[in-house]
């Protein structure tokens, strides 16, 4: 229509002014009773007289532009499952339909209407009406069908928008709870699932304490340790005031699978399960029991800022522990007497949340001095990422003291590169006491955050030799989508993210994508193409089909690498600031 209507009003402008054109209409009086449509219009003669000569042409053009964003919202909504879209087209469409029963009531009575309407100097509408008089039975039956066709559309709309649930997608700036509280079906709205395995018996609470102390502490920091108890029924609920709570597992069942993964065999590297109790999950009970509150709080308050966060917290632990164990040496600048792991290659302008520890830092010292380490902050960051996410919790074994040194040579030896082949990663896991199956699990956290483009350039033009062999389109297609964000030269800080189904969703997809040939990194690419012997791709499959799987491992391997060589007693520090060493 919109485009008829062009035509009409270019060929009506190309032709010549002084063609004699149908007078206006002077019938103006008021309408009799039978023609309610026009009442209020008929009462002013200056509305017709001050009509543009090309009305009709501008009214045809106008329809047809209606018409265009009615089915604009209908197509979006049913092809995004967006109820606000479905909730417009509703009522656009509903509004469209009203407005053609009365125009077809009004002709349908009144059999003068032909009267009532101002002439149209352009000639098209005599030629409409010449029409409509010539074939009108058909065009009758074709208008009814057409409102009735209408109304279906506006019953499937209603039904669709009360029936549909969330798109499984998720943009980078989206919350989860939010959106769950928004995109949610109007009539049979599902339970929230959990989000990891569900644990039999109690779930220890965090520390709640109601002296003076503490109820000075809750007003200071704005915390209300109700928010942050933890309830075993409610395994993924959304509290007031806060983002996700998904389920915590038990201290006894994670910590007892950990001693299983081990070997139950305590080494130098992981001598912290030992009876003598270095990490304990209540180690600051006494000393500062709000301590997981206020990193919650602060966590929540960088994610919201920065929903990238998530997994810069994350991803700032892992090379943290990958190196010299989880002691908190990441975080060390560089000084006079020692260079920086930050300085080393796999971390240089690519690990962010140090701003964030540092905030963590700064309250809890103000809380309780020289009391939390730094080493701990971070452990307990990383998890708090993991669950605003979406992905499981867990409770963290606690004690670690704070390294007085860093080591820039082993970062750059033991953090796995982005390009590494399959047997590099086996051995670099290895040698941080971590198998095969915790480098499965922990690649899993690659299905939030970004890469920059630097890190996935050779996957996207260097085609390796199993995908030569096996010949997918998949691997062409996706390689396609990679090279038009990142070009072959320059542009090396451009990103992309890891998951392109859920971005900022810890989920199973990353496993998923591994499957379809749409890792981002060929480190994780090569994870079922450098399989020979199909253990590794038997275990992406599964977290592939069983996201609670998936889960429970994810939190059985990184309580595994918390772990790592990490320094009690005597054997580190409390930093006051956890960039530089106290001597």
């Amino acid at each position: 229509m919109v485009g008829y209507g062009i035509y009409l009003l270019v060929e009506y402008l190309q032709s010549p002014s002084d063609i004699p054109r149908p007078p206006l209409s002077g019938d103006h009086d008021l309408v009799q009773l039978g023609r309610p449509m026009l009442m209020a219009v008929s009462l002013s003669s200056n509305i017709f007289d001050h009509l543009p000569k090309a009305w009709f042409i501008y009214l045809f053009i106008a329809v047809g532009v209606i018409i265009f964003v009615v089915s604009c919202f209908g197509c979006i909504g049913a092809a995004t499952r967006n109820g606000c879209c479905l909730s417009c087209y509703s009522v656009l469409v509903l509004l469209l339909i009203l407005v053609q029963v009365g125009c077809a009531a009004f002709i349908f009575f009144d059999k003068h209407w032909r009267n009532e309407i101002p002439g149209d100097k352009t000639g098209n509408f005599d030629k409409i009406y010449e029409l409509l008089e010539d074939k009108w039975e058909i065009i009758r039956w074709v208008a009814l069908g057409a409102v009735i066709f209408e109304a279906l559309l506006f019953l499937l709309a209603l039904v669709v928008r009360a029936a549909n649930s969330p798109a499984d997608y998720d943009s980078d700036d989206e919350y989860i709870a939010l959106r769950q509280q928004i995109r949610q079906p109007l009539i049979n709205r599902p339970v929230a699932p959990a989000t990891g395995v569900p644990v039999a018996g109690a779930l220890d609470q965090r520390p709640s304490r109601n002296d003076a102390w503490s109820t000075r502490m809750r007003e200071k920091y704005g915390l209300d340790t109700s928010e942050f108890t933890y309830n075993p029924s409610e395994s993924h609920s959304v509290l007031a005031g806060r983002m996700l709570v998904p389920l915590v597992y038990n201290q006894e069942v994670v910590l007892e699978a950990v001693l299983v993964r081990m070997g139950q065999h305590r080494t130098k590297e992981n001598d912290c399960l030992g009876d003598d109790g270095l990490l304990v999950f209540d180690y600051y009970k006494e000393t500062c029991p709000f301590v997981e509150d206020i990193i919650r709080r602060q966590v929540e308050i960088a994610v919201l800022k920065d929903p990238r966060m998530a997994a810069s917290l994350l991803r700032l632990h892992f090379h943290d522990c990958f190196v010299m164990g989880c002691d908190a040496s990441i975080l060390l600048d560089s000084n006079d007497e020692m260079v920086s792991e930050k300085q080393a290659a796999p971390n240089l302008n690519s690990l962010r949340g140090f701003d964030v520890i540092d905030e963590i830092k700064y309250i809890l010292e103000d809380a309780c001095p020289y009391t939390v380490s730094c080493a701990d902050i971070l452990t307990i960051a990383a998890r708090d990422a993991v669950e605003l996410r979406g992905g499981p919790g867990w409770q963290v074994l606690l004690g670690r003291k704070d390294s007085l040194k860093a080591s820039f040579d082993g970062a750059n030896k033991y953090i796995p590169s982005p390009n590494s082949s399959l047997d590099t990663l086996i051995a670099n896991f290895h040698e941080q006491g971590l198998d095969v199956y915790d480098l499965v699990a922990l690649s899993g956290s690659h299905t939030i955050g970004k890469a920059r483009c630097l890190s996935f350039r050779q996957r996207a033009y260097q085609t390796s030799p199993e995908e030569e062999y096996d010949r997918y389109e998949r691997y062409n297609t996706y390689r396609r989508v990679l090279r038009s964000i990142c070009p072959e030269t320059g542009q090396d800080q451009r990103v992309a993210p890891l998951d392109f189904r859920t971005p900022a969703r810890f989920d199973n997809h990353y496993f998923l994508n591994i499957l379809e040939g749409k890792a981002l990194l060929g480190s994780d690419n090569v994870l079922i193409t450098q399989d020979h012997e199909g253990e590794i791709t038997r275990q992406v499959w599964s977290y592939a089909s069983d996201q609670t799987l998936f889960f429970a491992s994810f939190v059985k391997s990184i309580v595994k690498m918390g772990n790592i060589n990490v320094l009690t007693v005597n054997l580190g520090e409390v930093r006051t600031n956890c960039r530089f060493t106290n001597h």
